[in-house]
């Protein structure tokens, strides 16, 4: 991965600004990338892309677990148990905030955080073919 040390830097506390650095938060990462001051090179690049997508992939089995019918109905019977059963159910599937809905959201961040990385790799090929061609036309003075 390169950050370019010469980007200019951010002038307001903006998240969104992220100009010489990458930063920590996804927002960070996705703004370097759309403006070109991170770089990754083809084969870092194509190794974040795969283990992203083997995260994703982790996820999405645990996504089809939970929407399976083992999660239907009550299960633990009738009365408190029921309660708690439905307190699990909102929490692991259906609640606002629930880890379906978390895991989910994660799916499509790693969705965007894999587009940034592609972003990437096509700035720093950019990149490498205007330093090659500048090289290659000083040679021919």
């Amino acid at each position: 991965m390169y950050i370019d040390p010469d980007a200019p830097a951010p002038t307001t506390p903006d998240p969104t600004a992220a100009m010489g650095s990458a930063g920590s938060s996804l927002t960070d990462i996705v703004t370097a990338a759309n403006n070109g001051t991170l770089r990754v090179d083809p084969a870092t690049g194509d190794a974040t892309i795969r283990a992203l997508t083997d995260v994703q992939d982790e996820i999405s089995r645990y996504l089809r677990k939970a929407s399976g019918d083992s999660f239907a109905g009550t299960r633990l019977g009738g009365g408190y148990a029921k309660e708690i059963d439905q307190f699990i159910q909102d929490w692991t599937i259906s609640g606002q905030g629930s880890a379906v809905e978390v895991m989910t959201a994660y799916v499509e961040e790693l969705d965007k955080l894999k587009e940034a990385v592609r972003k990437c790799i096509a700035t720093y090929q950019h990149t490498d073919a205007g330093g090659a061609k500048l090289i290659n036309e000083a040679g021919r003075t």
